[in-house]
């Protein structure tokens, strides 16, 4: 046993970098390209796509960023030590994952399924409250004001203060 070598278990930190590196340079592109597709009203500034254009321009900086450090660190030679061990299986067998998968399918209902379809206010209180419910954040009374408060707050700044048409 004494003389025996053992494999050093990847930084799992790295090669997240990685993945998440990639993750980001290709969404980022993703939402440039949806937001140039949205409606322009009078100028592309007051439109609704210009905030997730430049959330896709940060995106796709900072994916840059954290992927060139990552590689810089050694991430592609953990990521594939990560794949070896089989442990991104494993983890995506885990209680975390299971909750990532669920909270990701709630948001897409609410972008594809809610939002254009139903009042926005209406579909932003309904994605809040069932959200929180899901992750038990706090007593239901409180997610219902929260999810309340939230909602119209969100509206009433986007569509008066902003003037920045609704879907």
């Amino acid at each position: 046993m004494e003389g025996e070598k053992r494999m050093p278990k990847p930084n799992r930190m790295n090669a997240a970098d990685v993945v998440g590196g990639i993750f980001f340079l290709v969404l980022g592109p993703v939402l440039v390209y949806a937001s140039l597709q949205m409606k322009v009203y009078r100028s592309f500034l007051d439109a609704p796509g210009f905030f997730p254009m430049i959330l896709g321009i940060i995106f796709t900086i900072m994916g840059g960023i954290l992927l060139n450090t990552a590689i810089k660190r050694n991430g592609i030679e953990e990521l594939k030590q990560v794949i070896r061990n089989k442990e991104i299986s494993k983890g995506l067998r885990s209680d975390t994952a299971l909750r990532a998968f669920v909270l990701v399918i709630l948001m897409a209902v609410y972008i594809f399924g809610l939002v254009g379809r139903v009042n926005f206010t209406v579909a932003t209180f309904v994605y809040l409250t069932v959200t929180m419910l899901y992750l038990k954040s706090t007593s239901k009374v409180n997610i219902f004001l929260i999810s309340l408060v939230a909602s119209l707050a969100i509206s009433y700044t986007f569509s008066n203060l902003f003037s920045i048409p609704l879907p």
